[in-house]
């Protein structure tokens, strides 16, 4: 039997360039927002499988806006270096993965 419980992991801090500390954080408003853009989150996530650096940077932006709304996504674009995407993608799966709930099995003896 397996008992879901929810998890919250450490806040993922990244600074974009600009020497600001900013948490990376997918709430259900970053979500929606990746919904609206894409269609659906698999789309979403096909895109970013992809490679599409527009994906990237949408998605970045999605996780960052919830700190200041007037952050814009290009903004956050311009202050990315292409060498920094392979860290940030690390980044942002982990950011986006934290809140979700995770299985735990119960061992049973």
């Amino acid at each position: 039997m397996a008992n879901i419980k929810k998890l919250r992991r450490e806040p993922i801090v990244i600074d974009i360039g600009d020497g600001v500390e900013r948490t990376l954080r997918y709430t259900l408003n970053s979500f929606a927002l990746i919904e609206e853009k894409y269609g659906t989150i698999d789309k979403a996530m096909e895109a970013l499988r992809s490679g599409s650096v527009a994906a990237v940077r949408f998605a970045l932006w999605a996780g960052l806006v919830h700190e200041d709304e007037n952050l814009s996504e290009h903004y956050v674009g311009s202050q990315i270096d292409l060498s920094d995407l392979e860290d940030l993608a690390e980044k942002m799966n982990k950011a986006m993965m934290g809140d979700l709930p995770q299985d735990e099995v119960v061992n049973p003896n």
